[in-house]
């Protein structure tokens, strides 16, 4: 049988004072860590589209499109693909509409004296 001990031989158990006082709250959670040193900057322009227009280029790739155009339907349809004046004016190249309808005109021409000879 279980002999209960002796007031003196018994471990207290009870919980220091400073645990008694009023209870704290719990800490605020670490702040995020600081960016690396990398910043990004962007215009508002430039994030819509990442890479730089360059107008020769863009023009060159009507030209070798158009290049390979086989009638006047595939003409067409290359050049609404492009949709070069919408893309000419938006990139503040207006002036230079014209100089895309020229190419247009010229395979145009070239196709038509294929299909003529």
């Amino acid at each position: 049988m279980r002999e209960i001990a002796e007031a003196e031989e018994m471990r207290d158990i009870t919980p220091p004072a400073a645990a008694e006082s009023k209870p704290t709250p719990p800490k605020p959670p670490k702040p995020p860590a600081p960016p690396s040193a990398k910043t990004i900057e962007a215009d508002a322009e430039k994030a819509a589209d990442p890479a730089e227009f360059v107008l020769g280029d863009f023009l060159d790739e009507i030209e070798s499109s158009l290049a390979g155009a086989k009638d006047e339907a595939d003409v067409e349809e290359i050049w609404n693909d492009f949709d070069a004046p919408a893309v000419l004016e938006t990139e503040g190249h207006a002036d230079m509409i014209e100089a895309a309808f020229a190419i247009k005109t010229r395979r145009l021409a070239q196709i038509s004296s294929l299909n003529a000879g």
